[in-house]
């Protein structure tokens, strides 16, 4: 067992100190420029083991571990938040930019071979951690902005839903380049049970959404049932899409989907007195079913399935039960916990500084392209002819939006920039390299690619709360 003892003093200041100071100067930065996520990335820094060690390193490996948690339910809160609806309308334009998310970055990596000798495959890895979007990052910012439900915040997190996808992909590829085992099979395998797992839970859903849903409307009418519910399936996803080999962050996006399609294309409540009284005169399972289907189908049925309808939606039991941990605890840990993997001391040699802000300026302009597709006079091309016709006072500020919130790359790319090197990838050069001091290669290699990880995450969002601020006028 472990004795239980008090903490000193010391502990408790630092402690009290990080969670208040957390808190307070992320709401008022958000109160300012919505991007208090910047704040508390610096203070993870300046408490954690870059700079002054106050935390210790077992104290850090707890907040990454409870940081992750944060996300977890960040993500799944924007899977709560998605349209359906608007998700299919826009699947097509999510698609155009999540490709040129991933591929832009990719391509210009490769510039890496010019101005910092690196070879092919460190300029691949280097790609990946730099195609990679910080969910925790994009979802905030919806947050803050009250764009969820809108048509660029719909683009905006399913592109980045699919940027981190598939950098996570990459993280099990890389795993196998750094191990020597790379092979087709390293490359298939990770695609095709990301694909398989989306696929089974789509089908899922399609097949038991009658069923579940008479059972669950028929028998319960209390907040905590539908609590129950939705917990047992977001820890069934997580704990099946992880050992199927997907990462839990896919999982829970698709289950707070799940749970929002549902609460969007089902009724939650039903007459049951009337179900229960049929019931009894032995009326068959067949004509609860029509009388369901014929609720959900029937537009002019709104205001009778109005009773307390939001009390039991997935979004109304997130805000009862999650929102306040999340938001006091739990996030702040996992932007906090960015700042503890930022190799602050190795940063600032001036032959690797001027190399990361290039590399960092480039990565901007790969991702500021994704909102190109949103810009008014893009994105209706595929329109009717009637919708052609814009005014000259439409905004682009939503494409600017898109643009800015898919730079922060945040955990991801810290994660497979931490990967490829420890894996010695940024170790391999080019063949006319003899040298390992300031040509780029390396441990220089994986400075310069913190460089742009660590910039693209703290400028962005700051800029992109300037946009929201703009929207909100």
């Amino acid at each position: 067992y472990l004795a239980y003892h008090e903490p000193g003093i010391v502990t408790i200041l630092i402690l009290s100190s990080f969670f208040i100071l957390l808190n307070i100067l992320n709401h008022i930065v958000d109160a300012k420029i919505f991007c208090g996520l910047v704040i508390q990335i610096i203070i993870g820094m300046i408490y954690g083991t870059p700079l002054t060690k106050w935390l210790g390193l077992s104290t850090e490996k707890i907040f990454v571990d409870l940081g992750y948690l944060g996300l977890l339910l960040m993500v799944y809160h924007g899977g709560l938040l998605t349209s359906i609806k608007l998700l299919r309308k826009y699947l097509s334009i999510s698609l155009i930019v999540a490709l040129t998310g991933i591929s832009l970055p990719f391509a210009l990596s490769f510039t890496l071979m010019a101005f910092a000798n690196a070879s092919p495959i460190a300029s691949f890895s280097a790609g990946a951690a730099l195609s990679s979007t910080s969910l925790g990052a994009v979802f905030t910012i919806l947050d803050n902005s009250d764009l969820s439900l809108s048509k660029s915040g719909v683009i905006l997190s399913t592109a980045a839903m699919i940027n981190d996808s598939v950098g996570l992909i990459m993280i099990q590829i890389i795993s196998h380049i750094g191990d020597g085992k790379f092979n087709s099979i390293s490359v298939i395998r990770p695609v095709f049970v990301s694909l398989g797992s989306i696929i089974i839970t789509i089908l899922t859903c399609r097949f038991i959404k009658l069923k579940l849903a008479i059972f669950l409307n028929f028998l319960f009418n209390q907040k905590y049932y539908y609590l129950t519910v939705h917990l047992l399936l977001l820890i069934a996803m997580i704990t099946g899409f992880s050992y199927a080999g997907t990462s839990p962050i896919t999982a829970v996006y698709l289950c707070g989907a799940a749970i929002s399609w549902w609460d969007n294309e089902l009724p939650h409540h039903i007459d049951i007195n009337s179900f229960r009284s049929r019931s009894n005169s032995n009326s068959n399972f067949s004509e609860i079913k029509r009388q369901i289907t014929n609720q959900t189908n029937d537009e002019d049925s709104d205001d009778e399935l109005e009773i307390d309808e939001t009390e039991f939606s997935g979004a109304a039991i997130y805000h009862a039960y999650f929102h306040q941990a999340l938001n006091r605890i739990l996030k702040p840990l996992f932007f906090a916990s960015i700042g503890f993997s930022i190799p602050l001391r190795q940063l600032f040699t001036p032959s690797l500084l001027w190399r990361g802000v290039v590399y960092f300026l480039l990565m901007t302009l790969a991702k500021l392209a994704c909102g190109f597709w949103v810009i008014r006079r893009v994105s209706v091309i595929f329109s009717s002819k009637s919708k052609r016709h814009l005014r000259r006072n439409n905004s682009n500020l939503p494409a600017l939006l898109v643009g800015l919130a898919m730079i922060p790359r945040g955990e991801i790319g810290f994660l497979i920039s931490s990967l490829a090197e420890s894996k010695g990838i940024f170790n391999s050069h080019a063949e006319n390299n003899s040298n390992t001091g300031e040509d780029g290669s390396g441990s220089d290699l994986y400075v310069i690619v913190i460089w742009a990880v660590v910039l693209c995450t703290l400028i962005a969002p700051i800029l992109t709360g300037l946009v929201i601020k703009q929207l909100n006028k």
